[in-house]
């Protein structure tokens, strides 16, 4: 239960993520709403449907990913620590 609620509290961390992981000098999209777009394509969409001048580069989704459990696994691991004392 708090997992799930986590994991959807998270999305502006998400987007925030994303926007540091993509939003590089060779990555860099014209608007916020550019890196967003980006984001959901790599999220739902095959590799093999991107242009070649779009961020397929595994070492950043991986590190978006990467972020993004880290994240919800960090809160959760100060809320049992810290929050939820049995």
């Amino acid at each position: 239960m708090v997992e799930g609620l986590l994991i959807v509290l998270n999305i502006p961390v998400y987007i925030f993520i994303a926007w540091l992981v993509f939003d590089s000098a060779d990555y860099a999209g014209r608007s916020f709403l550019d890196t967003v777009v980006m984001l959901l394509k790599i999220m739902f969409l095959p590799v093999i449907w991107f242009d070649d001048d779009q961020a397929t580069n595994v070492f950043h989704v991986a590190a978006f990913f990467g972020g993004c459990v880290g994240v919800v696994w960090l809160e959760h691991w100060l809320l049992y620590r810290y929050v939820f004392i049995t």
